[in-house]
């Protein structure tokens, strides 16, 4: 179980977290409950990547005119 979520995980870049990674597995037909690929995730030190929020014009702007870092 633990090589079904690890794949899950690696084939989309360590951008799902444990709800996308049960829906993957329940998609292809693994019996298995959620919080049980939450704990395996856990054990396994496998966390998802933080979802950046999109740049705007204005920001840009800011950024080329060396008001923000």
């Amino acid at each position: 179980m633990t090589a079904l979520i690890k794949d899950v995980f690696q084939t989309h870049n360590g951008n799902y977290g444990s709800p996308r990674v049960h829906k993957t597995l329940v998609e292809q037909g693994v019996i298995i409950n959620r919080k049980r690929v939450e704990r395996i995730m856990r054990e396994e030190r496998l966390v998802a990547k933080a979802a950046t929020p999109p740049r705007t014009v204005k920001r840009r702007i800011y950024e080329r005119l060396g008001f923000l870092a």
